[in-house]
C-alpha cells in the first residue's frame, strides 16, 4: 500500500511545463520517489520525461495525472 503524507503537500506550479525532478516529487504528489520509480518500470503513473539520464515530470502532467485519480465510489 503507498503511504501518502498529506500534509506536507507542495501546490503544483502554475506553468504546466515546469520541471520537477523525480527527485523530490513526492513534495507534490504525497507518494514516496521509489513509488514513482517503480511505477515508470510498470507503464503506470504520471508522464515523464528524461534528459540524458535524469528523469522530470511537468507540472501538468502531474496534475492531468492526479485529477485523473478522482473516483466517485470505491468499488474501482
Amino acid at each position: 500500500m503507498t503511504k501518502i503524507h498529506f500534509s506536507t503537500l507542495l501546490p503544483l506550479p502554475t506553468d504546466p511545463d515546469t520541471l520537477i525532478p523525480a527527485k523530490g516529487v513526492n513534495r507534490y504528489s504525497g507518494c514516496a520517489d521509489q513509488t514513482h520509480a517503480k511505477w515508470r518500470v510498470e507503464g503506470v503513473g504520471p508522464e515523464f520525461g528524461k534528459l540524458g539520464s535524469k528523469v522530470f515530470y511537468t507540472a501538468g502532467a502531474l496534475r492531468s495525472w492526479i485529477k485523473s485519480q478522482t473516483r466517485h465510489n470505491t468499488v474501482t
